[in-house]
């Protein structure tokens, strides 16, 4: 049994970080849309509950348009979380196994605790974010309603500068959760390290790898700008990609050997 058969994590002995140039991130996406291929259907369906889920977000910001911007950025947030049965997926089809859609579902139903904390952390930052941003808007505009186009209309044209304000504000927050996140779920949902531990690895590993680690944030942010751009149809197709692209991120980045002495979870001085 596997740690997505819910016999737990496999225990971590040794881990250090890998530096990895640029050019891995082209890498990465091609062993993404290999996972993509072979596995078919689970991977797009991950794909089209994406897209439906922006779907709604949109129409729900249709009624409300000062949560227009907050949704649209969420997404980058919550991107790792959802990816999980993605994850799942593709360490399934590593082990040469049959990986089907009961591997992504058993992956979150048998999340444990580490994993189930990071998530609701991340989506904390979200809402948290979401209602941060309806807030400047709100300041921004003045109490003025607007539709959604309006403003969209009325951040690219006519008060550039606060928009601007909020793009460097979201950009930093997005900035700071890829941080955290990069290699976290995966590393949670494999071995047994501690939320902490999980989360101050994945720093250290855009720390150790700063160029890299930008190429493949833009990566990441062009597959959600254009999957916006296309009213949420691009999710389908480039949602899965990147989400299998990301696990295969995390074991090129991640060098784990089991011959070494157990590490404490709690110690993240033993990632070392």
């Amino acid at each position: 049994m596997s740690a997505i058969d819910c016999n737990g994590p496999l225990p971590a002995r040794a881990f250090r970080i890998r530096q990895l140039p640029p050019g891995r991130a082209a890498a990465w996406l091609v062993l993404g849309w290999q996972d993509m291929r072979d596995i078919g259907w689970p991977s797009y369906l991950h794909g089209l509950i994406v897209c439906l889920i922006g779907i709604v977000l949109a129409l729900m910001s249709l009624e409300t348009s000062l949560l227009l911007p907050g949704f649209a950025s969420a997404f980058v947030l919550i991107g790792p979380l959802l990816a999980t049965g993605l994850y799942a997926l593709s360490r399934r089809r590593g082990q040469n196994m049959h990986a089907d859609l009961e591997t992504a579902v058993k992956a979150w139903r048998c999340a444990g605790s580490r994993l189930l904390t990071f998530s609701l952390l991340l989506l904390g930052v979200a809402l948290a974010w979401v209602a941060i941003s309806a807030l400047l808007f709100r300041i921004f505009l003045q109490g003025e309603a607007m539709t959604a186009p309006a403003l969209v209309e009325f951040m690219l044209t006519r008060d550039t500068l606060h928009f601007m304000q909020w793009t460097v504000l979201g950009s930093l927050l997005a900035a700071t959760v890829f941080a955290c996140s990069v290699i976290t779920i995966p590393l949670l949902m494999e071995r047994e390290v501690s939320t902490r531990s999980a989360i101050l690895s994945s720093v250290r590993t855009v720390g150790e790898n700063p160029v890299t680690m930008v190429v493949w944030a833009l990566c990441i942010a062009l597959a959600t700008l254009v999957s916006l751009a296309t009213g949420m149809l691009g999710f389908i197709f480039l949602y899965p990609l990147i989400g299998h692209a990301s696990w295969h991120a995390y074991r090129d980045l991640a060098e784990i050997d089991d011959r070494e002495i157990p590490l404490n979870p709690d110690n993240p001085d033993e990632h070392h």
